[in-house]
């Protein structure tokens, strides 16, 4: 964005007294706990993690559906295929017929309907997924918007809603006026397409958004897909073929309206990369754009949302945001913050499979004058563990990178396989690297319902 979401030049900010970007970057690949008061967030921070989460959690869940469904279909097909059995066959087919005695005919329709209405959860469902992905994307747009505008309440100047009398008498103050007129563009926002939505931003905000990204066309794909699936349950119209065609949406070949679109794993695997991929660029580039004094806690929040993907072994949006974070973002709060950007965008190749890229990203720096906590992460990345080891006898037990980090830092994982590592662990830190612990507090409940306030 700004040129295929790249972070558009902006003034330089004063940063040299703020030193590093808290403390995320004390080691590259870490992550940073949580601000200590929730209030000291970023509402554009904010706003992102929600959106990152609640993708991260609607791939999860439907992993775990799917199996559960699979698992009751292939349970319902058993109990059929039983009763079948049990049947007089009149005609071996195809199809196969059998006799159903009148006294058992209920139970054949009972099990019939439960193994018929398997089959479409499992059509059914994925789909609802899909529409499930849009619609935390539009959601997490509204709550973007809506945040930059409160930040930058000038952004409204230009616009031209016309407010009623009756509607004027209704406010106590310009803010209320101004807040409603805030609600009423995002609600209208939200009734456009998605590249209508891009061009309303484009136009609002003075950036470019969707020149040279490669994953536009996927994204127009796939919302242009969920309006099929909430309107016609998948049937191709002639809308969805002009839309993608004209964002230049490939594998359209052999689509004619009538065509019936449903959902794979490998489909949506994508579809959710994609949707958070456009959703995170969006949201730092605009951020950036608009609110450049805060560059250092948007390279926070960014690199919070990285290692958090790494963490979790995705790694394919992992490597795309952190290549974006490397070669699409033109300024970085610290050169240190920089280079952790290419320390975990090198670590986002190798767990790719790409270990030739890697060494590349890594080498096209002067890592020299960095200190042990970057050299033991190149060391680790080139596979050389024995440089590795050494530097964790070196760093001690109060160096810059703590004893937790070895066992759940994911740039770590191959080290932490071998033997000798464990050796010097055990050596460095008096303890056996097996029986370390971590401390951990429950998850917090995120959308809890609110409490029953019923009075008795």
């Amino acid at each position: 964005m700004v040129t295929s979401m790249n972070e558009e030049k902006g003034p330089d900010t004063a940063l040299s007294e703020a030193g590093p970007v808290s403390a995320r970057s004390e080691a590259p690949g870490s992550k940073t706990a949580q601000n200590e008061e929730a209030q000291d967030e970023s509402p554009i921070a904010t706003e992102i993690e929600r959106f990152v989460n609640h993708l991260n959690s609607l791939g999860s869940s439907l992993a775990v559906t799917m199996f559960v469904m699979n698992r009751t279909l292939k349970y319902a097909r058993k109990l059929y295929d039983e009763f079948v059995g049990e049947c007089e066959v009149v005609s071996i087919g195809p199809p196969k017929k059998f006799r159903v005695s009148p006294d058992r005919d209920h139970e054949y329709i009972r099990l019939e309907k439960q193994l018929q209405r398997s089959h479409i959860a499992t059509s059914v469902v994925p789909k609802s997924f899909v529409v499930a992905l849009v619609s935390q994307f539009d959601a997490y747009l509204g709550g973007l918007v809506r945040a930059f505008i409160n930040l930058k309440p000038e952004l409204l100047n230009g616009s031209e809603r016309i407010l009623t009398f009756k509607e004027l008498k209704e406010f106590n103050s310009l803010e209320g006026a101004r807040d409603f007129i805030l609600e009423k563009e995002i609600e209208s926002l939200l009734r456009e397409s998605h590249p209508q939505q891009f061009s309303w931003m484009e136009n609002k905000f003075k950036i470019k958004l969707t020149e040279n990204l490669p994953s536009w066309p996927t994204f127009v794909e796939v919302t242009e897909r969920r309006n099929l699936f909430v309107h016609c349950d998948g049937v191709v119209s002639r809308q969805y073929l002009k839309v993608c065609g004209e964002q230049g949406v490939e594998g359209l070949t052999g689509l004619q309206p009538g065509s019936v679109l449903w959902v794979s794993p490998e489909y949506f695997s994508k579809a959710q990369e994609c949707i958070l991929e456009i959703g995170v660029k969006l949201g730092h580039v605009l951020w950036r754009k608009l609110c450049p004094e805060q560059r250092a806690e948007a390279d926070a929040n960014f690199s919070d949302v990285c290692f958090g993907l790494l963490q979790e072994a995705n790694y394919r949006p992992a490597k795309e945001l952190l290549n974006f974070a490397v070669t699409g973002l033109k300024k970085h709060s610290t050169d240190e913050v920089r280079r952790i950007f290419v320390i975990n965008y090198a670590q986002a190749q190798k767990w790719v499979g790409d270990q030739q890229g890697c060494v590349a990203t890594l080498e096209a720096e002067d890592w020299t004058a960095c200190d042990d906590k970057f050299q033991i992460a190149i060391a680790v990345l080139k596979d050389d563990f024995d440089r590795a080891i050494g530097l964790v006898g070196r760093m001690g037990p109060k160096g810059q990178i703590e004893k937790s980090s070895y066992r759940s830092w994911p740039i770590f994982q191959e080290l932490r396989k071998r033997k000798d590592f464990r050796e010097a662990y055990s050596k460095v830190f008096g303890e056996e690297f097996e029986k370390s612990k971590t401390e951990a507090a429950p998850p917090s409940e995120v959308g809890e319902p609110p409490a029953d306030k019923t009075i008795n």
